[in-house]
């Protein structure tokens, strides 16, 4: 099967987005502090890098005369719903796509976020920055990857986010490839202008460092 995703060497990686590198070196530094520890409990990782990941945007902003990006997973998260339950009503293949996922409400909101705050009205003027969805559970199932899949290229594409970065721990990059495949046989929503500004970084063990790529269409 042809390769979906774009693997990029360490000097294409240096080239990214700040915001979009701090991502990678998050999970480094979990990697480094040995957070994989979790006995069992697939959610400390994930917690322990959204810590580390605002500690160190936290940190990249406030080194700034002046800020311009709102840090967290709960900023502002209302707007985001008002599209999810009301705008994306009128666009068919999206809302073709929720159905079929069984996409609710309570799936709307990402793990991460670098943005400002908007009005609905407002969005599409810019300042909306990284969405990131994270995963560490070795067992992921197609039904849980095509609704952060899909989460990500409507706030790509509908919410004007300038890049989505989707981590995933203990995963293969086979694995992901072919959920990315059976979600474009289903001719499921995805951004049709995307270039390079959807991330994914995986780490396939526990012990090793994550290896980065792009989709590209």
């Amino acid at each position: 099967m042809k390769k979906i995703l774009n693997y990029l060497r360490p000097t294409e990686i240096a080239s990214l987005d700040p915001y979009v590198r701090l991502c990678y070196e998050a999970m480094i530094s979990c990697k480094e502090s040995n957070s994989y520890n979790h006995s069992g409990d697939d959610m400390i990782f994930e917690r322990d890098f959204v810590i580390s990941l605002a500690y160190n945007m936290g940190r990249h902003e406030a080194g700034k005369t002046t800020q311009n990006y709102l840090v967290g997973g709960e900023v502002n998260k209302s707007v985001f719903h008002h599209y999810f339950d009301k705008e994306s009503e009128n666009d068919e293949i999206i809302s073709r796509t929720r159905t079929a996922l069984d996409f609710q409400t309570q799936y709307v909101t990402p793990d991460f976020l670098i943005h400002k705050y908007k009005q609905i009205k407002e969005i599409k003027k810019g300042g909306q920055k990284l969405v990131i969805e994270a995963k560490t559970k070795s067992k992921l199932t197609v039904k849980e990857f095509n609704k952060d899949f899909f989460k990500l290229n409507v706030y790509l594409n509908r919410l004007c986010f300038e890049y989505a970065v989707y981590l995933l721990i203990n995963q293969s990059v086979d694995s992901i490839d072919t959920f990315i495949a059976g979600y474009m046989e289903k001719d499921y929503y995805i951004n049709k202008d995307v270039k390079g500004n959807l991330i994914f970084m995986i780490q396939e063990q526990e012990s090793k460092n994550p290896q980065v790529f792009q989709f590209i269409r």
